[in-house]
């Protein structure tokens, strides 16, 4: 089942959410760097695909592949890069 709409008879585009902002993408298969760029996100962010009913929430990496034609596809959310200890 494809999760993209048509535009007026045009190509498919696919509806995303990224921290509950909407966009549209023209193509299927995105990177999470891409997903960064459009939503314009701070590249040293972290991506996260929001897991559907039982399912965990799943990390982007910025070289991943996404599939936005396969079902819960469609909603991101970003977090600030992590700092673990190590102070001075």
């Amino acid at each position: 089942m494809e999760h993209g709409t048509e535009r007026n008879g045009g190509p498919k585009t696919f509806k995303i959410l990224v921290d509950t902002h909407p966009f549209e993408l023209p193509q299927a298969n995105v990177t999470g760097a891409h997903i960064k760029l459009v939503a314009g996100v701070n590249a040293t962010y972290g991506l996260m695909l929001e897991g559907h009913g039982q399912a965990a929430d799943q990390a982007i990496n910025d070289d991943e592949t996404v599939d936005l034609s396969l079902p819960g596809r469609e909603h991101f959310y970003t977090v600030p890069p992590a700092t673990f200890g190590g102070g001075v």
